[in-house]
């Protein structure tokens, strides 16, 4: 009988035994006395004739290339799907390969417990019918149950699945066994899913939708026991009604001993390959397209990773759609030729089997549940029956998991679903399967009603549906409800899935029965997906290039200097803490690729592609991540430890929530948080503690707060881990985060961390730019210049290296010189989307910088590296056009500054206007989520405002000039309005820019007192800002200063008329201020201006301006000594940026000795300081 036999994931190929291989005839055309059986059964039911089923029992013809899935759910969460309840799903942890249960609940297995059933009883004297399938020779039943009896005795004192035991009382082969494991749960062993039940959060919907998963699968594993038996058999060989039939112990049969106990079949596995389908974000080909290859290959292949060598337990009607001409291609009509060919009769329950996973993955969205539901029938099962059989199927479910209904009232719901089904299908649904449809649902129908057990038709999908009904309707155990219901035999594993994912729906994964549940396989997965491009046995050139510096414990691992694998992933994990994702990944891939089941390298994965503090989070990343290790842990023979395992959980709490970033966020605070109190000396698990406070304080709960509390305890931690491992990277560098602040006396206390962190990551971009934030703050420009240069130099270097494989040294940072050592397009292209984020926003830094040293040449010189990057890039979208944007923009308000209302300012941006040219304005801010593309368009727009507007003032040229400015006017309101919900700094510095713009129109055209209303309302609504950590460093134009610089020229303005009269008399602030006066008050701010941030060239000019009408001439000397050392400092040699401070200079010579001592210290701390 050796031969003969067929196990589950030992890919021999053959029919699968089933009587119904005789069953291709319809449905009898009366009523339910047609029968063969010794059991009385009712012979006056009014049930509706169905004269079109024809091969009903279709679906249960089934070959063995049909192997189950991994069996389980899990890996297949459905976090992953856009309509998915992300929130929820996510957090279940379904793991693909694992069928598990919570160990709270006190559940009977069901061994002993005396049976409750209206149901008639079968006689226990029954006859036994013999198998048919010719591949199994007959065999005395009593030689069954004697084997079984022996194996049920020995495990009613101990439950746990002894697997080899089992297999030599059963005659099982397991020299066959090929890659597949099945392990039970050691005897303490906790459930995984504990602490996803545990979530107060959605706990009902959790409970549920693992209940819907868990159902099915377990209500599938019991089935098999009795599938394909009548009820005469089943009550022959499980005689006492008072007992359930056990499980996973129950009496082989031919036919199922093909599986291991325990083990699901196909229903599942098809369950899952839906689940797959409909969570799959990375494949653009239509849902029916990807199923049916999905199904293809399972049919051919199994899951290779469990040992499968081919699908078993397919059915007949499945095997001729698959196996039509061009099915993976056009499923749909392949599946209705097949139906048309059969004159429309087949109606088997092969897609009811499996139809729950739409519900699962789509409740929240009814009519996404409908449209799914419809698909993935069809690509098999073209029948109206078969829809309307998985439409009421998948509409209960979904009421069931949004809670739509009352426990005390399922007939409601039933009676809505009906409805419902009904309608969808409309004139599809023909008056006679319509009623067969109520028929089978009604609720006086009973099991005896539904002969399951009859030979032509067990596969009928109203025969599944009503079993699916029987459970939805059942307030019994689980276990009751499922044996009444399998004693009846026929089609059981199908009858079974259905009627469990709909008790599993309404009662939950808490009220399915604990011990079968751990009796389950523990089917173990390996998928891994590792993209390197270099495979050779070490270090690779871009990796030794970085310079990697120890941390100490990485993610709890000890590290093996040794291991070649760990050497990646400490590279991986310090890139990781400085913000270089890309790199991070693949380090991590490489560690992976050598040691696949190393899950600190996995973890760290997962970790890479959530980009804190930068609101951004890459689900789709993560969560294959995380299916992949869940994956990996069911083909490796590893059990993680107490604290990976919370880890793992940790990590996962940012991607199980894509309703709900700040939820998700929130949920990894408490969780890693609890695992740093837990793991105290775990000195790298606080510093994720610390970044988890630090990227809550940075979200929009905290705007408007410079020091929000999380940013305070996260300092503290930063500094405790810092005196115990005084270089760790993260630390240091969210130490400069936690103090970058828009307040110089707080930015100044991170000068150390910022020098410290600088010479301990040297050869990663964003770590060399990192310190630039606090010299910005501090007015340390010179520093902040080196450190962003540092930044874009190691960046060009390290891809250059990355993309060519060999150590590249970079020497200067001129693009068009570095891409010369390119000879293809596509080497380009792949050479500016490396890296490309860390080194645009370092080359936008840097010119900032240069801005506030009066370097305007050199801001030129990167805002065309800038678009030449990406004109080069070929990046969709624009990446590297809004760094461009802003930088222009700034350029051309600091160039206002200095030449206002003037041809020299005219003639310098001709420069800068020259790049759109080849560039017009792109709208990068309709369809944003974020508000940097809307700041953006707002700075592109200003600085073509003041353009517009000196042009005017100029020329007088009204051609359009004012209806265009009133176009920005108008926009800026839209744009304000867009960022109101993103961030209210944002919004109220756009709205700022309409009376800055205004005030500017209103001097053009000599209306004084109208242009310095409108500054001074700009200036208030600055003065109401508050810069949050989140703010952008780099503004373009403040109120302030912008107000102090029209008080000066509307003071010179009027000079030569006030020699011999009195100053005249404005309003500001409602009070009467005399002209004489605009000099101290522009003095003023200009001075709060600097200290908010200090050592900015228009600001040093300003103040110099200020005081020189002031005859303050000893102070204007030394400022206008400052503003020309920090020129000549930052080699701008442009005459006319010189020419102010020179004349003034030679004008006031006899100052210059008096103030040259002050000048020379005050510039010798400014370089040297730091």
């Amino acid at each position: 009988m050796g031969n003969n036999i067929f196990r589950r994931r030992h890919g021999i190929v053959g029919v699968k035994n089933s009587k119904s291989e005789k069953t291709t005839n319809p449905e009898p055309s009366s009523n339910n006395n047609e029968t063969t059986e010794t059991t009385e059964k009712p012979t006056n039911v009014n049930k509706p004739i169905d004269s079109h089923v024809s091969e009903g029992n279709n679906d249960v013809i089934k070959s063995s290339n049909s192997d189950e899935t991994e069996g389980n759910n899990e890996a297949n969460e459905p976090s992953n799907d856009q309509q998915t309840d992300k929130t929820v799903q996510s957090q279940i942890s379904v793991d693909h390969n694992k069928v598990e249960r919570k160990n709270d609940v006190n559940t009977s297995s069901g061994h002993n417990e005396p049976e409750e059933t209206n149901e008639s009883t079968i006689p226990s004297n029954s006859s036994r019918v013999e198998e048919t399938n010719n591949s199994v020779s007959s065999h005395d039943p009593n030689e069954e149950i004697k084997i079984n009896q022996e194996n049920t005795t020995s495990r009613h004192n101990d439950l746990k699945r002894k697997v080899d035991s089992e297999a030599s009382s059963s005659n099982f082969n397991e020299s066959n066994k090929s890659g597949s494991s099945n392990i039970s749960y050691s005897e303490d062993e906790p459930d995984l899913l504990e602490p996803v039940l545990k979530i107060e959060k959605h706990q009902n919907l959790i409970n549920r939708l693992l209940g819907c998963v868990y159902g099915q699968a377990l209500g599938d594993a019991y089935g098999l026991s009795t599938e394909f038996e009548n009820r005469d058999d089943v009550a022959y060989k499980y005689p006492d009604r008072s007992k359930i039939i056990p499980f996973p112990d129950y009496i082989l049969t031919g036919h199922n001993r093909r599986w291991t106990r325990g083990d699901w079949t196909d229903d599942t596995d098809q369950w899952i390959l839906i689940l797959e389908t409909l969570t799959e974000t990375n494949n653009d080909e239509p849902k029916e397209i990807v199923f049916a290859k999905k199904l293809k290959n399972w049919i051919r292949h199994g899951y290779s990773e469990l040992g499968d060598y081919g699908g078993m337990g397919l059915g007949a009607n499945v095997s001729q759609v698959v196996h039509f001409h061009d099915y993976v291609n056009d499923p749909l009509t392949a599946s209705k030729t097949v139906w048309e060919r059969g004159n429309r009769q087949a109606a088997p329950n092969g897609a009811v089997m499996r139809c729950s996973a739409s519900a699962f993955v789509h409740f929240n969205d009814r009519e996404k549940v409908i449209s799914t539901t419809k698909l993935m029938c069809k690509t098999t099962h073209f029948d109206p029956r078969c829809i309307a059989s998985c439409l009421a199927v998948c509409l209960t479910i979904t009421y069931l998991l949004k809670e739509e209904f009352d426990q005390n009232d399922i007939e409601s719901l039933i009676n809505r679903v009906k409805k419902e089904t009904i309608e969808i299908l409309g004139d599809e649904f023909s008056d006679e399967h319509r009623e067969l449809f109520l028929w089978h649902i009604d609720k006086e129908r009973t099991l005896e009603e539904l002969n399951l057990d009859e030979s032509r038709s067990i596969g009928y999908t109203y025969k599944c549906l009503a079993s699916g009904f029987y459970g939805l309707r059942s307030t019994r155990s689980f276990e009751k409800t499922l044996n009444d219901l399998i004693r009846y035999g026929g089609d059981a594993d199908t009858n079974g899935a259905v009627c469990g994912t709909m008790y599993g729906a309404r009662h939950g994964y808490k009220a399915l029965p604990y011990l079968w549940l751990r009796e389950m396989p523990f089917k173990k997965c390996k998928i891994i997906d590792c993209q390197s491009w270099n495979t050779s046995d070490r270090i690779l050139p871009w990796e030794s290039y970085i310079q990697l510096n120890d941390i100490q414990r990485p993610l709890g691992l000890t590290i093996d200097r040794s291991s070649l694998a760990h050497h990646h992933f400490a590279i991986g994990y310090f890139c990781f803490h400085s913000f270089m994702y890309d790199e991070a990944r693949d380090a991590f891939n490489l560690a992976i690729n050598i040691a696949p089941t190393f899950i600190e390298a996995h973890i760290g994965k997962m970790l890479a592609c959530k980009h804190t503090l930068w609101s951004y989070t890459d689900f789709d990343c993560g969560l294959e991540a995380y299916n992949t290790i869940k994956l990996m842990l069911k083909t490796s023979n590893i059990t993680l430890s107490s604290f990976q395992s919370s880890l793992l959980s940790t990590v996962y709490q940012w991607y199980a929530n894509q309703s709900s970033i700040t939820n998700g966020e929130r949920a990894f605070l408490s969780s890693i948080t609890n695992l740093s109190e837990t793991y105290p000396n775990e000195t790298d698990i606080r510093v994720l503690w610390g970044l988890s406070l630090l990227n809550v304080a940075f979200g929009q709960e905290f705007q408007g707060q410079i020091e929000p509390t999380p940013m305070m305890e996260a300092r503290e931690i930063f500094k405790t881990v810092l005196r115990i491992e005084p270089n760790h990277p993260g630390a240091l560098h969210y130490l400069i985060h936690a103090y970058d602040v828009n307040q110089v006396d707080i930015a100044e206390k991170a000068t150390d961390y910022a020098l410290t962190y600088n010479k301990t990551v040297l050869k990663l971009s964003h770590a060399q730019h990192m310190p630039a934030h606090i010299w910005m703050r501090t007015g340390a420009w010179l520093l902040a210049m080196s450190a962003d240069r540092s930044a874009i130099q190691v960046s060009l270097a390290l891809c250059a290296t990355k993309l060519l494989n060999r150590s590249i040294s970079i020497s200067s940072i001129e693009l068009e010189s570095v891409l010369t050592q390119f000879n293809t397009t596509n080497q380009i292209s792949s050479f500016l989307l490396c890296d490309a984020e860390n080194r645009a926003h370092s080359t936008e830094w840097l010119s900032y910088s240069r801005l506030q040293t009066g370097d305007w040449l050199g801001s030129i010189a990167l805002l065309n590296d800038l678009f030449i990057a990406d004109n080069q890039s070929f990046l969709t979208p624009n990446h590297y056009l809004p760094f461009a944007y802003r930088t222009q923009a700034r350029t051309i308000v600091d160039l206002f500054f200095w030449f206002p209302y003037s041809n020299q300012f005219l003639n310098k941006i001709q420069s800068l206007l020259a790049f759109n040219e080849k560039q017009s304005l792109i709208l990068l801010s309709d369809n944003t989520t974020g508000w940097y593309p809307i700041w953006t368009e707002a700075g592109y727009r200003f600085a073509d405002c003041l353009k517009l507007l000196t042009t005017f003032y100029m020329n007088k040229n009204t051609s359009d000039i004012l209806s265009t400015i009133d176009i920005h006017l108008a926009r800026f309101i839209i744009l304000s309005n867009r960022t109101n919900s993103l961030s209210k700094y944002i919004s109220n510095s756009i709205l700022m820019m309409i009376p800055q713009i205004l005030g500017i129109r209103h001097y053009i055209n000599g209306l004084w007192q109208e242009c310095l209303n409108e500054l001074n309302t700009a200036t208030q609504i600055e003065s109401m800002l508050i810069s949050e950590s989140n703010s952008p460093t780099l503004i373009f134009a403040r109120s302030s200063e912008l107000f102090a610089m029209h008080l000066i020229i509307i003071y010179e303005q009027n000079k030569n008329q006030l020699v011999e009269t009195n100053s005249s008399i404005y309003m500001l602030n409602g009070t009467e201020t005399a002209i004489d006066k605009f000099p101290l008050i522009a003095l003023k701010l200009y001075k709060k201006a600097d200290q908010i941030a200090p050592n900015r060239a228009i600001n040093t000019l300003g103040m110099a301006r200020a005081n020189a009408h002031l005859n303050r001439h000893n102070t204007a000397v030394g400022l206008y000594q400052q503003l020309s050392f920090q020129m000549t400092s930052s080699n701008n040699n442009d005459e006319y940026f010189l020419k102010e401070a020179n004349d003034y200079l030679d004008q006031h010579s006899s100052a210059i000795h008096c103030s040259f001592s002050f000048i020379l210290i005050f510039f010798s701390m400014c370089l040297f300081y730091f």
